[in-house]
Formats: structure tokens, sequence, C-alpha cells
């Protein structure tokens, strides 16, 4: 595949709607009902879905997390995993490509974050900002031997630099959290804006049955990153519960993949499938099913 550059997901300009959790859940089936409708081309056609994207973002769902004493409505993990189980049933790379994004959100309301950084980003979360992620190395090493590193130049300046295999999510997203090591080694990581001059996105994902996840290689190249872009990580010993709401989010994603196979027989049964050559049946059959959204 050839490997192209890309940049930043295009800007929108509506500003994400409010209201309280129930609300926010409320504009959810109409944009999955659209989601159904556009998959089967975007696969064929390879077609990062940047619009679904937008129209989550805009309905003010990719927010629910933030608590409400940041702006937001303050729902639940059930709230969140429920309504990606209902993406994930319209369309399973879009749901997948979240994952980073509402992850950041458990992070910081795990142990693993500070009180400073939860008043620092929650409202730009908030605010209706997209967050991707730049984790996994090319070379595959652990945290605390990663080869992206995060240290100061000779006038002091924070310089990022290095090589994601993956990133999850990060051709939809405006800001993207980069896991790296200072010059002690030490694990941290750096947020910073997608546009940045020396961060270089690669459309270059093709990875088995989830090829538009928006999740291609990412390049840091002597990106400037200001101290106050610099968060805490885990310590080894407290990892929180976001570590297992990220796994608990790839259950989600199946559940809708097996939502939207049975929505998929369903239809087929319903619309396309006829009787045999020699039923005595003049229609198709009707099936009433068991599961529920």
């Amino acid at each position: 595949m050839t490997l192209e550059v890309v940049g930043a997901r295009p800007a929108f300009s509506e500003e994400p709607l409010g209201g309280s959790t129930a609300d926010r859940l409320a504009r959810l089936p109409s944009i999955v009902d659209e989601l159904r409708r556009a998959d089967a081309a975007a696969e064929r056609d390879r077609v990062l879905q940047y619009g679904a994207v937008e129209q989550l973002r805009h309905a003010g769902l990719l927010s629910l997390r933030v608590p409400e004493r940041y702006g937001g409505p303050g729902a639940g993990a059930r709230d969140v995993l429920g309504a990606v189980i209902q993406v994930a049933r319209g369309s399973s790379n879009v749901a997948q490509s979240l994952r980073a994004h509402f992850g950041f959100s458990e992070r910081l309301l795990s142990n693993r974050a500070t009180e400073a950084e939860r008043a620092q980003w929650f409202p730009v979360v908030n605010s209706g900002l997209v967050f991707g992620n730049a984790i996994t190395d090319a070379n595959g090493k652990a945290p605390g031997s990663s080869d992206t590193t995060l240290v100061a130049d000779s006038d002091g300046v924070l310089r990022l630099n290095g090589y994601k295999f993956y990133s999850t999510g990060t051709l939809f997203a405006d800001v993207i959290a980069v896991s790296a090591v200072d010059a002690d080694g030490k694990d941290l990581q750096a947020i910073v804006p997608a546009d940045r001059p020396g961060v270089e996105l690669y459309d270059d994902w093709d990875g088995f049955g989830q090829r538009l996840t928006a999740s291609g290689g990412t390049r840091f190249t002597d990106v400037a990153v200001a101290p106050i872009e610099v968060t805490t990580v885990s310590d080894g010993k407290h990892l929180g519960h976001s570590t297992a709401f990220l796994q608990l989010y790839l259950a989600a994603v199946a559940a809708g993949i097996a939502y939207g196979v049975h929505d998929d027989a369903v239809s087929y049964v319903r619309e396309k499938a006829r009787p045999a050559s020699h039923s005595l049946a003049t229609r198709r059959r009707k099936i009433r099913s068991s599961l529920r959204p």
C-alpha cells in the first residue's frame, strides 16, 4: 500500500449540543440508521467516515462522561458502553475509532489523573474536541523502553520524536495522546494537536476486519510540547479502572457487531429472500426477534 500522508480531520463549525444524558442518547438512533445505510459503501470504497464522527460530536455524545462540574452530563460508563454498542451496530469501524477518545475521558476519571488534569482537560473534551492516541511503537517495545522520546532541546523546549505503528482513531482526532519516555526513561504522555508542526498522520492502516478505524501510523519530528501538555501515567502498581473500561469497550464493539449481523439477517429475509420454488407461500417469512436494541 502506498504510504499516504494526510492532514488533520476537516474542521467543523457547529458547536456540540448540550442537554442531559437522556437528551444526548435520544439523538443516537438516527445517526446509527445513517451509519447502517452508508457503512457498506464506505467499506467497499475505503472512505473514512469523518461525517459520522462529526454527527456524534455535534450530538454531544462524545462528551457523555464529562462530569457535571465541568459542564458535561455526567453519564455513567454503562451509558457510554450502551451507546458504543449502538454505534458498532451501524459501523464497527466508527465505534472502534472512538475507543481512544472515550478511554481518555475514563483515564481522567480514574486515580491515574490528578484533579488539576481533570480541570484542564475535561473542558476541552466538553468543547467538542476529538481525542486520538499514539501508543504502540513500531518495534513493539514495552512501556519504559519506547523509542518515542520527549526530551528538552538546548533551548529548554520539550521536543517529541518517534514513530507509532498504529494510532487508534487519530485521523479523526483534533488532539493526540502520545506515549513517550523522558531523558531518564520514565513513562509519560504528551497531548498534542494533530495539526501541530512536525506531526505527520498516515492513512496506511489495513488491519484485517477493520480497515477504516482511522488508525494509521503517526510520526513526530521535533514536535514542540508545552509542560502543561504532559500528563501523568500509571506507576505500574495502580492501573485504575480505565484499563478494564478499555477491555469492556472492545466487548461493546463486538456486541454491536453481533446486533448488526442480526439486523442484516432479518432485513435479508424480510426484504430479499423469497419462498422456495415449490413453496405454497406467497410472501416472505416474517421473523419475530427476541433480540432487543
